[in-house]
């Protein structure tokens, strides 16, 4: 079959409620936006013998990743959207429960786990007319894995 561009909205992210040998997948509710960002640090090679050209190599790799959106609760209950009080509760954890894994799965079933922590502002305001928003701005520990479709 043909490769096609997938919709952003088909991604499915989801966090770890549960442990890492027992997981419980829970689904990040109310996004309308899912960014990755990576960045990487580089260390100078450059020396004498370089002719005058810039040398480096790549000594550090970062990953970042925002989720944006509609911030979601029950109006009787006040139950909130059980990813968003996950990651909220991530976000105000400390220490080695400050970690947790989070994945994301394509439409064709490839899936990328990140070991993440996590700064929540929920809800989030808005404007007179808006919806209170949702904002979660992960910090990627280590290096992703990925898991190629079956």
């Amino acid at each position: 079959m043909a490769k096609v561009k997938i919709l952003a909205r088909h991604l499915k992210p989801e966090l770890n409620t549960g442990t890492t040998l027992l997981p419980v997948w829970t689904p990040i509710g109310g996004l309308n936006s899912l960014t990755f960002s990576t960045e990487k640090t580089d260390t100078d090679d450059t020396d004498f013998d370089s002719d005058g050209n810039a040398e480096h190599k790549v000594a550090q790799r970062a990953r970042s990743i925002s989720a944006e959106g509609f911030y979601k609760e029950d109006p009787d209950t006040g139950e909130l959207d059980a990813g968003q009080e996950a990651l909220v509760a991530l976000g105000e954890a400390i220490g080695y429960d400050s970690l947790k894994t989070m994945r994301v799965t394509t439409p064709g079933g490839n899936v990328t786990e990140y070991d993440v922590s996590a700064n929540v502002t929920s809800p989030s305001g808005g404007g007179l007319n808006d919806n209170a928003g949702f904002t979660a701005e992960l910090t990627v520990s280590g290096a992703p894995r990925f898991t190629p479709a079956a």
